[in-house]
């Protein structure tokens, strides 16, 4: 079966989002929410806030005119109070005032809130000598939200504070996009868990760990992770049972090698590669595949880095389309590089980085090594220097692109 080989990052991308589409929606409750994707437009079902009322502790005052006195006092007689969950239920005269807490609701017979420490209390009556225009700290009905508003988009991820507004909009559930299911099928029997001492020739299966942290947070939900060595039966029933999922991501046996069997397996299985091997360091090995039924296959490479890497470029955006997520290239800035990097082989370099910011300035450098091999420059690392296809030096001081991590 004819596959495209070494596609550039951007061809292999765009390959990805054409195949992807968005998971079904679910609705969830309020408490749940957090960290869940938008489905549908949140609009306002009634103002916010749904009456007038004081923004500080003060007297409520009832002016003639837009002042409250040209310089000299002028006293109010105090006939009540609103204080929050208790309204004033009176009129408030010419000359006239109440007592009135933070929040409380202000009478249509109100027209300004003078703070209590502006005034002179005597008794039941207060003095004031300050100029008061009418609306000083009222909040309006709606002056936040109004009734019928967008207060938050489709495809928007959900943090804390768009839970406290959804709960203040009086929302107990939201429609949210199902989180995608991954399985995950690590291959190679070089490989050993984290409990086990290797031996001689033997590796700790870090992606088994990896992969499904990484896919959890991108959004998705990872599936027990499988771990089958060289044998090719073995492999071929794994991952024709892994396949019964939303996405199915493979690590190692991709390359040419006489124990590389993932993608005659996979495509005797019926899955359709779409290419293999992209113009990347690390990961360039990578393959990308649909099932018979739709399901969206990765194959990256075995090595851990380029594990990380590839996941990162090409499976989370995919992540984020199944959830209908709205992204944007926020997380990439431009910095200068405080040494200087060059490169010869015609790929994308996503080079692990330490970004930093002196006097209000943006640098950058690498880790060191950029060995795919160097597992810990992945926790050194804050960010990934992207470095061009067709761009070759990169000399101290130059402006690259950098994602933040």
């Amino acid at each position: 079966m004819s596959r495209k080989t070494l596609v550039s990052a951007s061809e292999a991308r765009a390959e990805i989002l054409a195949v992807v589409s968005i998971c079904q929606s679910e609705t969830v409750p309020l408490t749940e929410a957090l960290g869940r994707v938008l489905a549908a437009d949140v609009i306002a079902e009634e103002n916010l806030p749904g009456f007038d009322n004081a923004s500080m502790d003060g007297y409520g005052l009832h002016l003639n005119g837009d002042t409250a006195s040209n310089g000299q006092e002028q006293k109010f007689e105090v006939i009540g109070e609103s204080s929050a969950g208790s309204a004033f239920q009176g009129n408030v005269g010419s000359g006239q005032s109440i007592r009135i807490m933070t929040g409380a609701p202000v009478p249509v017979s109100v027209n300004a809130v003078i703070e209590v420490e502006k005034v002179h209390e005597k008794g039941e009556a207060i003095s004031v000598a300050e100029r008061v225009t009418t609306g000083r700290n009222i909040r309006r009905k709606g002056e936040d939200v109004r009734s019928g508003e967008r207060v938050i988009t489709s495809g928007t991820l959900l943090h804390s504070f768009h839970i406290g507004v959804l709960a203040a909009l009086g929302k107990n559930s939201v429609i949210v996009a199902r989180k995608p299911r991954i399985n995950i099928v690590t291959t190679g029997s070089e490989l050993v868990p984290p409990g086990v001492h290797p031996g001689h020739g033997k590796v700790r299966n870090s992606s088994a760990y990896l992969v499904p942290a990484m896919a959890a947070e991108a959004g998705a939900v990872p599936g027990p992770v499988v771990t089958v060595g060289d044998d090719p039966d073995e492999l071929r029933r794994s991952l024709r049972e892994s396949l019964l999922t939303d996405i199915l991501v493979t690590t190692g046996g991709i390359s040419a090698g006489k124990y590389d069997l993932v993608l005659d397996t996979l495509e005797g299985l019926g899955v359709q590669l779409k290419f293999w091997k992209v113009k990347i360091k690390p990961g360039m090995p990578m393959a990308f595949g649909v099932s018979t039924t739709g399901v969206p296959v990765f194959c990256l490479a075995g090595n851990p880095v380029s594990t990380a890497v590839t996941f990162r470029q090409f499976v989370v955006p995919a992540i984020q389309k199944m959830l209908g997520m709205v992204t944007s290239s926020a997380g990439r800035i431009r910095a200068a590089l405080q040494h200087e990097i060059a490169k010869r082989d015609g790929k994308v370099h996503f080079s692990r980085g330490i970004l930093e910011i002196s006097n209000g300035t943006y640098t950058v450098r690498t880790t060191g090594s950029q060995s795919s091999g160097m597992l810990s420059s992945l926790v050194k690392a804050n960010c990934l220097i992207v470095l061009p296809e067709h761009e070759t030096d990169f000399p101290k001081g130059k402006l690259v692109e950098v994602e933040v991590l």
